[in-house]
């Protein structure tokens, strides 16, 4: 082989190696840019995953918060339903308007806390009285004083009861 022959192939050796090196790096570089590509994408999903919970919990707030405002209401319905008088005409005007203010609440995901022979659960009721009754179990609900309120987890108001001992 000659000295140019030898040169050549020396040459070509060194351009091979060069475009393997070359290659090499490009192909690094891909897989940078790909790995790169699929943190973003699933910061993106996991961002719009993020602000929809967050849309639901803030309308889930203003609904709570409209139904806190709406709760004297309410309770002045059911006190004015509840006292004897001889209007039945106002008393049934009351009791229709009542209803739906009730089928409102109840479109709109709003369920009543306290029940008589319910558990009493400190988390959903505050317990205004204890008394010792003969037909009820320890920790019974055995009257409710005022209802409470709650949109899915969130507590609008806590019911006020008395429990047996």
């Amino acid at each position: 082989m000659t000295d140019e022959e030898k040169m050549a192939v020396e040459l070509d050796e060194q351009i091979e190696k060069e475009m393997c090196t070359e290659l090499e790096e490009k192909d690094n570089l891909l897989k940078e840019k790909e790995e790169r590509y699929l943190r973003m994408y699933a910061e993106f999903e996991n961002y719009k995953k993020r602000t929809e919970k967050e849309k639901q919990n803030t309308a889930l707030y203003a609904k709570a918060d409209v139904v806190e405002m709406l709760l004297p209401v309410i309770d002045s319905m059911e006190n004015a339903i509840a006292i004897e008088t001889a209007d039945e005409n106002l008393k049934q005007g009351i009791s229709l308007m009542f209803e739906q203010v009730r089928i409102f609440l109840e479109k709109n995901g709003v369920e009543e806390i306290g029940k008589v022979g319910e558990e009493f659960n400190p988390e959903l009721h505050d317990a205004i009285s204890i008394q010792e009754v003969e037909n009820a179990n320890s920790g019974e609900i055995i009257s409710v004083f005022r209802k409470g309120y709650k949109i899915k987890d969130r507590i609008i108001r806590h019911a006020m009861v008395i429990v047996a001992k």
